[in-house]
């Protein structure tokens, strides 16, 4: 019986399972949460915002995590999670439509020809600077999950690997949406909270995402060189990835119909980021234009009913675990809400801003929204409950309440590409197959430059008097 040379048989991962940390994380917030007092702030709303009242925190009687508790968290981990999961599946039909009629294939075919001609700094400098302008004005950072499948085929064809173009996709969403002009899930509500003008301030937030993009495109040059000189050298050297390069002999043509498809396809597309930036879509629409991909560009390609119930079947079974991961991170944040802890820990981090000098006062609380994203991973949720405390402290500490503002979306947004418990982005990674690990083994580095970026861009905003106030 012939045997297989061990030398050539395909390295097994010793990733552990996306659900692991979760978990763990899960059962540590139950345990500790049992000796965190229970408190909360006052709340009240007011033209649909709901505003904290910073003085009014209190400590009530104590609630614990009991064991009914603890395995409710899951269900409400997908009840919570409902929209978002929904969005995931219908990516996951739509985009397994395009690969199945060979409609991405084609285009990335004809489009590495052109490009490989052209430096890849340039391509990277395009990509990024679309994608960056997307988040600018949408916050919409979930769209990564649409772009990657479709950027990572191309690095893959000009001789790079998967994280090459995964990292350019998730890099770019980073920078736009923590530097963002106009997100309305996290300024569009600070801002109003602290009685700034709308979406004022956008020219230093330009500067700053341009500053931001700097380090993050030589981070990515210098990975990309390196694994296109040496392949074991991938971050995911160890790990079997569903994306393959087109073959350059594949002969890959547009026919009349594949033509058609793919208009509908960029047709529905470009309606999509239209309404993202004009008619406030969100998880409905946007499940709805994936929806409508799918069917659209099946029915085209001249598929049967059957064949696109078999298609739909397929491609959400492919977002399975994309889905399933946002279930325990919302579960984290179930129990955390029930046994009323949040509050806690934001009243209690907030005494480390009072003992800063005011030069430091906008990096303390940078550092402390990045430290609340882990516990409350909502832009909107967290500019609600926090900006109403932060505020009071910036004007003690004799900082601006535009750079408060700054400070807070900074914490919000860069975090939200490293920490557990954000739900979005473990869909976007297990939705793309990246292993949570090997990406906060890739980002790490450039996070902790981006950390320090952002703090030396706050201490300008400070030196400068950035406001109007």
């Amino acid at each position: 019986m012939a045997t297989m040379n061990p030398a050539l048989e395909p390295k097994k991962s010793k990733e552990r399972h996306p659900f692991f940390a979760l978990i763990l994380i899960l059962l540590v917030i139950a345990v500790l949460g049992n000796f965190i007092p229970s408190g909360q702030y006052v709340r009240e709303t007011v033209d649909g915002i709901t505003r904290v009242d910073p003085q009014s925190y209190t400590v009530i009687d104590k609630l614990y995590t009991s064991v009914s508790m603890f395995f409710e968290s899951f269900h409400f981990g997908v009840v919570n999670t409902a929209s978002l999961m929904s969005l995931m599946f219908f990516v996951g039909f739509g985009f397994h439509v395009l690969q199945e009629i060979k409609l991405l294939d084609t285009a990335i075919y004809k489009l590495s020809g052109v490009l490989k001609k052209v430096p890849f700094l340039i391509v990277c400098l395009i990509l990024m600077s679309v994608f960056i302008v997307i988040m600018w004005f949408t916050g919409l950072y979930d769209l990564a999950v649409v772009f990657i499948p479709m950027v990572v085929p191309l690095a893959l064809a000009l001789g790079y690997d998967v994280m090459t173009g995964a990292g350019l996709v998730l890099v770019a969403c980073a920078v736009g949406f923590t530097a963002a002009l106009a997100n309305p899930w996290f300024t569009g509500i600070a801002q109003p909270i602290a009685q700034l003008p709308l979406y004022s301030g956008m020219g230093y937030r330009a500067i700053c995402t341009l500053v931001l993009l700097v380090p993050s495109l030589i981070y990515l040059m210098v990975y990309a060189k390196k694994v296109k000189a040496d392949p074991s050298k991938s971050v995911l050297a160890d790990v079997d990835m569903p994306y393959q390069a087109v073959d350059e002999n594949s002969g890959l043509q547009f026919t009349p119909r594949l033509i058609l498809a793919g208009l509908a396809f960029v047709a529905i597309f470009i309606y999509m980021i239209y309404g993202c930036l004009q008619k406030d879509f969100s998880y409905p629409q946007l499940s709805a234009c994936f929806a409508a991909i799918g069917i659209l560009c099946a029915l085209i390609m001249g598929k049967g009913l059957n064949e696109i119930c078999q298609l739909m079947s397929d491609g959400m079974k492919s977002m399975f675990m994309a889905a399933a991961v946002m279930v325990f991170a919302r579960s984290v944040l179930y129990i955390m809400d029930q046994i009323l802890i949040t509050d806690t820990i934001i009243y209690a981090l907030s005494f480390v801003v009072r003992i800063l000098p005011s030069w430091l006062a906008a990096v303390g609380i940078f550092i402390l929204q990045t430290i609340i994203n882990f516990f409350i991973p909502s832009g909107s949720g967290q500019a609600a409950i926090t900006m109403p405390i932060m505020i009071p402290l910036s004007d003690m500490a004799g900082i601006s309440r535009q750079v408060c503002c700054l400070a807070s979306q900074f914490g919000d947004g860069l975090s939200n590409f490293i920490w557990p418990t954000v739900g979005s982005l473990l869909a976007i990674l297990a939705g793309t197959s990246i292993p949570y690990s090997k990406w906060v083994k890739w980002f790490l580095p450039l996070f902790l430059i981006l950390t320090v970026t952002c703090c030396v861009l706050l201490v300008v905003a400070v030196q400068i008097g950035y406001g109007p106030f």
